[in-house]
């Protein structure tokens, strides 16, 4: 086989439904002159993903980006068919969401994972989960971190540990942390773990309080006339920051649409806007018998009262303890002691089931609680 002089650009149309467009050149192949790719081109394939990166004699080998149908993108260096070493993943804005070891195309070994919420997973990836003795779920103030085994992307048995700032994405200094690492410092011998709730069970521990929300909220009595207890800052609270969870039993879109307005008035949707192809559609409520913190305290976003003029909103996030949940992100800075508010929405709800003639959900809206509209998020 020898090769010519000849180097085209061209475009292929694969049976397979990939498409390369780039550089080829004319290689002599028993009697036959074929295109071998050979430099710069790109690679769509049919889930619409592309790689961009240099063939040589055929082989894609080196720096590549794979750039997916949604905009994330990819990097690293490329051997065979999949990233090796270290690679850098990027959300479709460009954010860093993870950058680590990969091995055969997987993240492999020790690297950092920042989830849409500012959290971060840091430690060890085996096959593509975060799984190690002495992984850290670091909360968005990069001070307070949950510290201990995660297997296959669970958290089996963790502790508490406030660390001070952690701002470092290395490999190296991920490594040396790690090696490093222990529960000392922890506050007490608490154990958190995977305690995803069921259409039953909200939690197995339902006064384990969240130890990062328990630094920037509480509970006391509303400052609104008639509401009963509202959700406040702790200390204060900078803007766009996650502040308080809202976790609660799981139930069916089917069974939340079938139900009255009143019996909805904690329920709110996990997945709107969230859902993936393989993902049902659920919401959580907070059961009657948990409304009161004396019952329930594992998260205590249910406590914050509706208003016109919010100063927080909710926001879907992932949370090692009780899986995917809402959360509430402030909007702008709050001051301690200040009431924390959210939009429930009642404005949108005229002649919708529940709903008064007005939209407005009748007692709920008018003394102020919670009457979280379900219906809204489906709609």
């Amino acid at each position: 086989m020898t090769d010519s002089d000849r180097v085209l650009r061209t475009t292929e149309v694969l049976d397979n439904g990939q498409v390369f467009q780039g550089r080829v050149k004319c290689v002599e192949n028993c009697g036959e002159v074929v295109n071998v790719r050979h430099g710069r081109g790109r690679l769509t394939l049919p889930n619409g993903s592309v790689l961009r990166g240099t063939w040589t004699n055929g082989d894609l080998r080196g720096y590549v980006v794979l750039t997916d149908q949604d905009g994330a993108t990819t990097e690293g260096e490329w051997r065979d068919d999949g990233f090796e070493g270290e690679c850098i993943e990027r959300y479709a804005d460009g954010e860093l969401q993870f950058k680590g070891s990969y091995t055969s195309g997987r993240r492999h070994g020790y690297g950092c994972e920042t989830l849409p919420d500012g959290c971060k997973l840091v430690g060890e990836w085996r096959d593509d989960n975060f799984h190690g003795r002495t992984n850290e779920y670091i909360y968005p103030d990069g001070e307070c971190a949950l510290v201990g085994e995660w297997e296959n992307g669970e958290m089996v048995a963790a502790k508490f540990r406030y660390k001070g700032k952690t701002v470092s994405v290395s490999l190296a200094t991920i490594y040396i942390r790690l090696l490093l690492s222990t529960t000392q410092g922890a506050e007490g011998s608490v154990i958190f773990r995977l305690d995803e709730s069921t259409d039953s069970v909200i939690s197995s521990d339902p006064l384990l309080q969240d130890p990062y929300e328990k630094r920037n909220v509480k509970v006391g009595k509303s400052k609104m006339a008639r509401a009963g207890e509202g959700l406040f800052a702790r200390k204060k609270l900078r803007g766009r920051m996650l502040v308080s969870y809202y976790n609660g039993v799981r139930l069916p879109e089917e069974l939340v649409n079938d139900r009255t307005w009143e019996e909805n008035g904690y329920t709110v949707s996990i997945y709107s806007g969230e859902i993936d192809d393989e993902e049902e559609a659920m919401g959580i409520d907070i059961p009657p018998a948990y409304r009161e913190i004396s019952a329930y305290c594992a998260s205590l976003a249910h406590k914050a009262n509706h208003s016109s003029c919010p100063n927080s909103e909710l926001e879907f996030c992932r949370h090692p303890r009780f899986g995917d949940i809402k959360c509430i992100v402030t909007l702008h800075e709050i001051d301690e002691d200040e009431e924390i508010t959210i939009d429930y929405g009642y404005g949108d709800f005229k002649h919708r089931k529940g709903a008064s003639k007005d939209g407005n959900a009748s007692k709920n809206v008018q003394i102020g609680r919670k009457g979280f509209v379900y219906l809204l998020l489906f709609a």
